[in-house]
């Protein structure tokens, strides 16, 4: 029966309007998101302990004296993630290093070393070497997704319109064997 369904929601390609109208009422399902390059030292507070903010900002002062031409790899705390990302969305950033990095990378200066920034794994001395502002595209940029999403939305109301029509043409009663009814009724009751 959903097959039945599906096949009739189906049955009318969205016009360009339709499409146009769906991406603008549903921005942040195709919106472009933030893009960031940059480079980073890891400082890991447990090793640096009480010498944690005097090592930070000797290193800081150092990586600004470098500037771009610091090599962060050689520098701070080891640490397994690579120590240059380039083009990492911010959902990508987030969840390499968690939402409290990804969110203020929005905000630093490009072009100059700034922190700590604070992750999941400690601190974080950071370049900014370029970002892409998130947006929302052009429709031509998501036309095949704007259609496909609009068209799975129309399933799904197509689905619950004609299963609710069905089931209101029917009366649903369970009954249970007379031997078996106190039985039935406690399994009903647990599945509840």
């Amino acid at each position: 029966m959903e097959f039945v369904a599906t096949d009739l929601a189906t049955a009318e390609e969205p016009t360009e309007i339709e499409l146009a109208d769906w991406l603008a009422k549903h921005p942040d399902k195709f919106r472009h998101e933030p893009r960031f390059s940059f480079r980073h030292v890891y400082l890991s507070p447990d090793k640096h302990g009480d010498h944690f903010d005097a090592d930070a900002a000797k290193l800081l002062s150092d990586l600004r004296q470098a500037g771009a031409q610091a090599v962060a790899s050689t520098l701070g705390d080891s640490f397994l993630l690579p120590h240059e990302f380039a083009d990492a969305s911010q959902s990508m950033v987030a969840a390499q290093f968690g939402p409290d990095f990804a969110k203020p990378l929005a905000d630093l200066k490009t072009g100059e070393w700034t922190g700590p920034i604070r992750s999941g794994y400690g601190a974080h001395l950071v370049l900014l070497t370029a970002r892409t502002e998130g947006r929302l595209p052009a429709l031509d940029e998501v036309h095949d997704f704007v259609r496909r999403d609009l068209l799975g939305e129309r399933r799904l109301a197509a689905n619950r319109l004609f299963l609710d029509d069905l089931l209101a043409q029917y009366k649903v009663k369970i009954e249970w064997p007379k031997e078996d009814s106190a039985n039935a009724e406690k399994k009903l009751a647990k599945a509840r």
